[in-house]
């Protein structure tokens, strides 16, 4: 069997890997997952996994590390993690990897991302011993991933060098097809895939990745972080949101959408953040004579992550409604790196992007090839096995590193 190192960080990383895993054993493929977090841990010690659990205690107290790492992070960026915290997961895992690893027979890594923590440990051993290595990413347009043998959004690939879509072929006419029935759909009705999982991804398990992190790994424990979130859940209960009433398909308007704030693309992917952006668009808009319509991420709908922007409140509109149709009916999108801008130049929409986007060169045809053939054809959130089609294509991919 070939051996392949998977790091999943969420839950819903480690449901789409075990469906992969199953989908590649048939072809010789054997997945080790490692997990520092217990509720994961325990998802797939009762699914039967193969599944090492990294713990303080993993520590290699001879392996040093540049702060500067952690410090390009996500947990640390969105203050989830303190410095020392980081460097612990990371020599934790990096650890851990090193002594379970047999790197003779390895012979791929699969990451989801590359931004935290433990993923960015993994990126590093796989470097170190030249191992293949495949990173993940939701594609946000239904039934595909993204999947890249260097990174995700600005640390991929295809970001690198847009002309590895010259590679890629599509076929017009299917495009289209799928273009026009993915556009009605989307106009009738819009739901971000993420916002389905939310609820699944809380409750009972924060819980046991807390009493895991308190008593046995001595990993990722933040009480700083828990206080604030323990207030924001406050704060939103005492004080819901109220949307505006606007007329935006008979006003002149642009439309910022606003992005998750502890995103990688937001904390590690832009020079600006949320504010900043907004306040750009607000002074582009108000010199323009155009409304400015807001809204929030179905992640962030709530007041704590709108305060700062309520300071502003009487010079823009709060809108809630389907996202296509906002985008329908504004004269420009502005973003940061957003999916929504992706989805905007689908619909052939004008469009400011404020941000490192993995769309920002999509030019001619690359866009089609892009969605067409670029992204695999599988679906995150689906329970449905992968087929087989789409496993050989995953190592077809890896095969080209």
């Amino acid at each position: 069997m070939k051996e392949i190192i998977v790091i999943p960080t969420f839950y819903r990383q480690v449901k789409f890997y075990l469906r992969l895993s199953e989908s590649m054993i048939d072809l010789g493929y054997d997945f080790k997952f490692f997990v520092y977090k217990l509720s994961l841990y325990l998802i797939l010690k009762k699914r039967g996994a193969n599944v090492f659990f990294i713990k303080k205690r993993d520590v290699d107290k001879d392996f040093i590390i540049d702060n500067k790492i952690i410090k390009e992070t996500v947990e640390y960026k969105s203050k989830q993690m303190s410095l020392l915290q980081g460097e612990i997961l990371y020599r934790a895992t990096y650890s851990l990897l090193e002594k379970k690893v047999d790197k003779k027979n390895i012979y791929a890594m699969f990451i989801w991302n590359g931004s935290t923590i433990d993923q960015k440990a993994a990126s590093f051993f796989a470097q170190k011993y030249n191992i293949k290595t495949l990173y993940f990413e939701i594609a946000n347009i239904p039934g595909k991933i993204f999947i890249d043998k260097r990174g995700t959004n600005a640390q991929s690939e295809i970001y690198s060098n847009i002309k590895i879509l010259d590679e890629y072929v599509f076929d017009e006419s299917i495009y289209e097809k799928w273009k026009s029935i993915y556009l009605k759909n989307k106009l009738k009705s819009h739901v971000i895939p993420q916002k389905r999982s939310v609820r699944s991804d809380i409750q009972i398990r924060f819980l046991i990745d807390l009493l895991g992190s308190i008593f046995i790994t001595r990993i990722g424990f933040n009480k700083n972080f828990m206080i604030y979130k323990i207030k924001q859940l406050i704060n939103n209960v005492m004080y819901p949101l109220k949307y505006d009433s606007y007329d935006y398909k008979n006003k002149k308007n642009i439309f910022f959408p606003l992005q998750v704030s502890y995103d990688s693309q937001i904390v590690l992917n832009s020079s600006i953040d949320l504010l900043e952006a907004f306040k750009m668009v607000l002074d582009y808009a108000k010199k323009n004579n155009y409304d400015l319509v807001v809204k929030p991420h179905p992640q962030e709908c709530n007041y704590s992550a709108l305060v700062e922007f309520f300071k502003y409140k009487n010079e823009f509109i709060l809108l809630n409604d389907n996202t296509f149709l906002l985008m329908k009916y504004a004269e420009e999108i502005w973003t940061i790196n957003s999916t929504v801008g992706l989805e905007a130049l689908i619909m052939g929409k004008k469009i400011k992007i404020l941000g490192k986007a993995l769309y920002k060169d999509f030019k001619g045809d690359y866009l089609k090839k892009y969605i067409s053939s670029y992204l695999l054809n599988i679906d995150f959130f689906d329970k449905k096995d992968i087929s087989m089609e789409a496993t050989k294509n995953i190592i077809n991919r890896l095969e080209d590193n």
